[in-house]
């Protein structure tokens, strides 16, 4: 599996994936996302020198992605993995990989009932700090070379 990073052209696919019902579910905003705003977040996301966006690939396919957003020392990760990929381990690997670069703190907010996304954190290194309201916050200390 390669990783790179992602840009504008990738949006096509990126739009599909955040509307997929199981993304939707899982995500902060429930809600479908209309094309206009994934293009403006998207454009705005790229462009933004403290987030990065890492595409997943298998034989040139896009699988995944994984996002990283620093932010006073803490990196945040989020993931999604193509529908089409599901049930293959393939969140797990990216996230990993992502991880084991990053040495400083690292954190994940999911929905209590998305199982795959919690396994995925467990298998990255991070602890349940805390839950509220239904939304766990994972937490990785950084990392000692």
């Amino acid at each position: 599996m390669k990783l790179r990073l992602a840009d504008i052209n990738d949006s096509d696919f990126l739009f599909k994936w955040s509307n997929d019902p199981q993304t939707r579910k899982a995500s902060g905003n429930r809600q479908l996302i209309q094309r206009e705003e994934h293009e403006e977040w998207l454009r705005s996301s790229l462009q933004d020198p403290d987030k990065q966006f890492f595409i997943a690939e298998e034989k040139g396919i896009p699988v995944g992605i994984v996002r990283v957003h620093h932010q006073q020392g803490i990196y945040e990760l989020s993931w999604t993995v193509s529908p089409h990929a599901r049930g293959r381990k393939i969140g797990k690997n990216i996230v990993v990989q992502i991880a084991s670069r990053i040495r400083s703190p690292i954190k994940a907010v999911i929905h209590k009932d998305n199982i795959a996304s919690i396994i995925i954190a467990k298998y990255a290194g991070m602890s349940l700090k805390f839950e509220e309201d239904g939304i766990m916050h994972w937490w990785r200390e950084g990392l000692n070379d």
